[in-house]
């Protein structure tokens, strides 16, 4: 059985760029911290074979779960920045407040929500 493809979705490339929304950070992230983080976040339309690795560790730990913020999407948000900002260096309560906030971002943006709900059922999918 091969690797998933988890590239960008039907459609996506006829959407144009937006810009990111400013952020409003609830306690004690810094804002340009927060801004770079979401931008990587929302960049991970093509996923490399570590990451895609994480992605499927996670979905194995919440097989059958529906996408929620709390466990899944944060932990989906980890899984994708563990890579793509390894030298990111906050404190455990820092780090996973970060984590909430952008995944709190993506669930609220009806266009991020609708990828992150594909990439999750495309990972339970490979983890059956």
């Amino acid at each position: 059985m091969g690797m998933p493809q988890f590239d960008s979705a039907p459609g996506d490339a006829q959407r144009p760029e937006q810009p990111a929304q400013p952020l409003s950070p609830k306690n004690s992230i810094d804002k340009a911290l927060l801004d770079r983080v979401l931008q990587e976040t929302m960049a991970a339309v093509s996923v490399g074979p570590q990451e895609l690795s994480a992605l499927l560790d996670v979905a194995r730990k919440y097989h059958g779960q529906p996408l929620t913020l709390e466990p899944v999407a944060v932990e989906l948000v980890e899984a994708i920045l563990r890579f793509r900002l390894p030298a990111l260096q906050l404190s455990d309560p820092q780090r996973r407040e970060m984590l909430t906030q952008i995944a709190e971002l993506l669930l609220e943006d009806p266009p991020s929500a609708e990828r992150l709900r594909r990439l999750w059922d495309r990972l339970k999918e490979a983890t059956q």
